[in-house]
């Protein structure tokens, strides 16, 4: 078929054709906001998820949840009420309801959609504060581009959507945050003033083309309303097709009214022409009345997405006289969807794929059937760097490890940061599991080089659990537990290794997840108990004090220690609760002491508890400790808080702010183990720190090394130039105790003076006579709250 008959080498793009909308512009425009609104509402339910997806890490789940319900019932609200309009609702109703209608929807997204705004004031980074902008921005600018042919209805969403953000960065205190505020205040005032004016300009000049040109533009007038939208059309017998102004501007060819069909079809970019044909020959063929595809054409400006419908007419013979092609120009779509589904699939602090990712490419790869192996990563004493130098330093550290993760890789494995520390790998059709050993060692042997982080010289290693696909297991599920298995079976054979899994699974391994468990049940089992040992005035030799310390008593295991449950409730985050529970326990003790102590005239005894960085650092802390207080009757200066010397030198500018705000609830702050860590007198000064106690390692020697007794006489003359108490801990024998007392220390506490008692013995050791004896119990509420920690 020669090219003045046969339209089978026309390429056009465009979006689906719209039925007559009723009389004038202002009708038109509210036809045409309901037959544009499912392509919204489909970008809307999209945009919702994805922001979910992105954001599941720095906002609480429940919050997340409840958003998205109320964001995907208005969707399905607005999607019922535009199904009910297009079938047969339009003429049944007047246009000042269905106009009422449009309102009301968008007023309650826009309150939805602006609520994430308010949300941004929890988020934990300036980067998730900075996504949720973006975020926003992309759905108002998307509502103007799809549903912005009712011009009252843009500003009013954008303003909904964007002023609660727009404050609350405007009242941050970074400059970032002022800037991103201008910015979306800036993009606040096109969306209100200029758009809705270019709208209307835009809406009524497509009118007027209608009217003049109805035989033609009449059965496209809801596409020529539409934003970035254009036509063409071919009849039999004719050599060209006629371009619309905006197919000109479309495809790059302003000025240019007509264009033979071959022409037309060479826009299209050489990957995709062959398609294109086979698509309307066969359209032509089997005369289909309507076609529908995407393309990509090749203009001046670049390669553009575009959108097709083509609407073929007959006549009486059954052959095409006319062929109609509504083109839509969806490349800042593409770019939209395109970014954000790098939002939802990539980790933004290494460029790595983030989980989602990984569980894609994870089951793709158990698919393909070969055997192939799964690598858990993960970085040994990152924590400590994380505690010493900051989450900033942490930061670049895992961003320079990904960087070299990657150069050992190369383009043969999938590479992605699953959370934290934490790496996995996809190594494909591997040709044997001494391969996968070998890259493993390769990874390990790059991560033991060390790093600079922020002037500094750190070291880390890297543990390595391997388990190959088929043999171990054949879906994600289970591929990744055997990883993991392996994984944890190399930190405990001493890291900086690599193990394979095992069928028998090592006794560390199965020890580890057991005890996770019990010790998740251990409170609401009434295994958990606080030990306290005597603090003693070493120039009377009276009790004054005592630190609380935790015991876990399990039924069938017997005493655990310290040592083995705690680095397990740090790293699941059980150290929260059970620290929660330890502070209570400890408040209702010293409350009871105290009180009865008080009423006869003697001093009160204080307590010492040891707070976690993890339970510091937790949301609400604070809060916490103010609730805990409230509802034990238990006075501040009762109780030393005792943190560790890393706490002091985060990078987080919230340390002095909450031992500040600690410091004024009237609690008194001690360092524990001072000397061992990163001691430095300006932390001393800078932080309203009470008491310094001085680590055993120091203690043990004083009597007997010059040396240490040294250090520990510094320690003191330091202690009190900055009138700090201090306490010697470890203290075990009289020797100890006299060059202590010369030195000027006041405090001791330590095996000579008593070891850690249960509370009745304590009691009876102690003060027989003066405490009351009471019962250790949590409350039904704090035994909830650790049943359901995560």
């Amino acid at each position: 078929m020669s090219s003045r008959t046969d339209p089978a080498n026309l390429d056009t793009a465009a979006t689906p054709q719209a039925a007559q909308p009723r009389g004038d512009v202002s009708a038109q425009m509210v036809d045409l906001f309901y037959r544009q609104s499912p392509a919204a509402l489909l970008g809307g339910a999209i945009g919702a998820l994805l922001v979910v997806l992105a954001l599941q890490d720095a906002l609480p789940a429940l919050w997340l949840r409840s958003w998205l319900l109320a964001a995907e019932l208005l969707i399905v609200g607005r999607l019922t009420t535009t199904l009910h309009y297009m079938h047969g609702g339009a003429e049944r109703h007047s246009l000042a309801r269905w106009r009422q209608l449009a309102l009301v929807f968008t007023i309650a997204q826009g309150l939805t959609w602006g609520s994430l705004g308010l949300m941004s004031l929890a988020v934990p980074t300036a980067q998730d504060e900075a996504l949720i902008l973006v975020c926003l921005l992309v759905i108002v600018a998307g509502s103007a581009a799809l549903v912005g042919t009712l011009p009252l209805l843009v500003p009013l969403f954008g303003v909904l959507t964007l002023l609660p953000i727009t404050l609350v960065m405007a009242l941050g205190s970074s400059g970032a945050q002022h800037f991103l505020a201008f910015c979306s205040f800036t993009f606040m005032l096109t969306v209100t003033v200029s758009l809705p004016r270019s709208m209307q300009r835009a809406i009524r000049a497509r009118h007027s083309a209608s009217l003049a040109q109805r035989d033609t533009l009449q059965r496209l007038e809801m596409a020529e309303q539409m934003a970035h939208v254009g036509h063409l059309v071919w009849d039999a017998g004719a050599a060209q097709a006629q371009l619309s102004a905006g197919a000109q501007r479309m495809l790059g060819l302003d000025g240019v009214g007509a264009l033979e069909h071959r022409d037309i079809v060479e826009l299209v970019v050489p990957a995709d022409r062959e398609r294109v044909r086979l698509l309307i020959r066969n359209s032509l063929q089997q005369t289909q009345s309507q076609l529908r595809y995407e393309t990509q054409v090749s203009t001046p400006a670049g390669v553009r997405d575009l959108m097709v419908v083509q609407h073929l007419e007959t006549g009486a013979d059954g052959r095409v006289t006319r062929l109609m092609s509504t083109l839509q120009d969806t490349s800042e779509l593409k770019q939209t969807q395109r970014e954000l589904q790098k939002l939802a699939f990539n980790d933004p602090l290494t460029g790595l794929g983030n989980r989602a990712w990984f569980m894609q490419a994870l089951a793709g790869m158990l698919r393909q059937g070969e055997r192939s192996a799964l690598l858990m990563l993960d970085l040994d004493h990152f924590k400590a760097i994380n505690d010493t130098l900051g989450h900033h330093a942490g930061d670049l550290l895992l961003g320079m490890a990904a960087q070299r993760l990657q150069r050992v890789l190369g383009d043969t494995a999938s590479l992605a940061r699953l959370g934290g520390d934490e790496f996995a790998i996809i190594l494909p059709a591997i040709a044997s599991s001494a391969a996968a050993a070998q890259q493993a060692q390769a990874l390990i042997d790059t991560l033991t080089r060390p790093f600079s982080v922020a002037g500094v010289e750190v070291y880390v290693s890297a543990s390595i659990g391997i388990a190959v696909s088929p043999q171990d297991a054949d879906d994600t599920e289970a591929l990744l537990r055997c990883a993991d298995v392996a994984m944890f079976d190399a930190k405990g054979l001493g890291r900086a290794g690599y193990q394979f899994y095992a069928a028998q699974q090592s006794e560390r391994a199965r020890e580890r997840v057991l005890l996770e468990g019990d010790l998740r049940r251990a409170i609401e089992r009434g295994e958990l108990e606080l030990h306290y040992q005597p603090k003693v005035d070493m120039r009377t030799d009276r009790v004054v004090g005592a630190e609380a310390l935790l015991r876990w008593h399990h039924a069938e295991r017997g005493m655990v220690p310290p040592d083995r449950f705690i680095p397990v409730a740090e790293d699941t985050g059980l150290i929260i609760p059970i620290g929660e529970w330890v502070l209570r326990t400890a408040c209702t003790a010293a409350t009871h002491w105290n009180r009865t102590r008080r009423a006869r005239g003697q001093e009160a005894l204080k307590i010492a508890v040891n707070l976690s960085p993890r339970q510091f650092w937790s949301p609400h802390f604070v809060a916490m400790v103010r609730a805990v207080m409230h509802e034990t009757g238990c006075r501040p200066e009762w109780i030393e808080l005792e943190i560790t010397e890393s706490l002091l030198i985060d990078t987080r500018g919230q340390v002095s702010e909450i031992l500040a705000e600690l410091s004024r609830l009237g609690f008194t702050l001690a360092i524990d183990d001072f000397g061992t860590g990163y001691s430095a007198l300006g932390y001393l000064t800078r932080f309203p720190i009470s008491t310094l106690k001085i680590d055993r390692s120091f203690v043990n020697e004083v009597a007997t090394h010059p040396a240490r007794a040294s250090l520990v006489r510094a320690i003191v003359a330091m202690g009190h130039s900055l009138q700090l108490e201090l306490v010697a801990e470890g203290v075990e024998t009289h020797e100890q105790v006299q060059v202590l007392r010369e030195m000027g220390c006041q405090l001791a506490q330590g095996w000579l003076y008593g070891r850690p008692q249960a509370r009745a013995l304590f009691e009876a050791a102690h003060a027989p006579a003066e405490l009351p004896v009471v019962t250790e119990s949590a409350p039904s509420s704090q035994t909830d709250h650790f049943r359901h920690a995560a």
